[in-house]
C-alpha cells in the first residue's frame, strides 16, 4: 500500500474519532445541561411556594420574640402548639421546611411542650427556627446568620 493511501485512511480514522468524540461530549453536555436546567426549575417551584409557608409559621411565631417579656404559661403554650400544628399540617407548611428547618422545628416544639423549659430557652429555640427560616430563603448568608443582630448583653 503506497503512503499516500495509509495517510488518508489514518486521516479519516482519526476524523471518524474525533467528530464520534465531538458528537458524545455533545450530547452529554446537552443532557447535563437539561439535568441542570430541570433542578433549578424544581428549586425555583420549591422556592416560590415555601415563602408563604415560612410567613404563616412565622406569624404564629410573634410572641416568641427573643426581646418579648410576656410569660408564656401552660395555656399560651398550648395554645401557640396548636397554632404552629394547624399551619404545619393543615396548611401544610411543614411538608416546605427545609431538613435543617425542620430539625429546627422539631426541637423549639419538643421545648415549647416541655414544662420544665424557661421561657427563655423557648425563645431561643424558636429564634434558631426563624434564623433557619432566612437562611432558607437567602435572607441571610450562613456567615450573617452566625453574626448577632443586637449588640451588647
Amino acid at each position: 500500500m503506497d503512503s499516500a493511501v495509509i495517510a488518508a485512511l489514518v486521516a479519516g480514522v482519526v476524523s471518524l474519532a474525533t467528530g464520534t468524540l465531538t458528537a458524545w461530549i455533545t450530547l452529554r453536555s446537552a443532557r447535563d445541561r437539561a439535568r441542570v436546567d430541570q433542578e433549578l426549575q424544581n428549586r425555583l417551584k420549591i422556592a416560590e411556594a415555601r415563602l408563604p409557608a415560612y410567613a404563616a409559621l412565622w406569624k404564629c411565631m410573634g410572641k416568641l420574640s427573643p426581646t418579648g417579656s410576656d410569660p408564656l404559661p401552660a395555656q399560651a403554650r398550648s395554645q401557640l402548639d396548636a397554632a404552629l400544628r394547624k399551619v404545619f399540617f393543615e396548611q401544610g407548611a411543614g411538608l416546605m421546611l427545609s431538613h435543617s428547618a425542620l430539625a429546627q422545628y422539631i426541637s423549639a416544639v419538643e421545648r415549647l411542650n416541655d414544662p420544665t423549659a424557661t421561657d427563655e430557652s423557648i425563645r431561643e429555640d424558636f429564634s434558631a427556627l426563624r434564623t433557619q427560616m432566612k437562611t432558607d430563603l437567602n435572607v441571610y448568608t450562613q456567615d450573617e446568620a452566625g453574626k448577632p443582630v443586637r449588640s451588647g448583653p
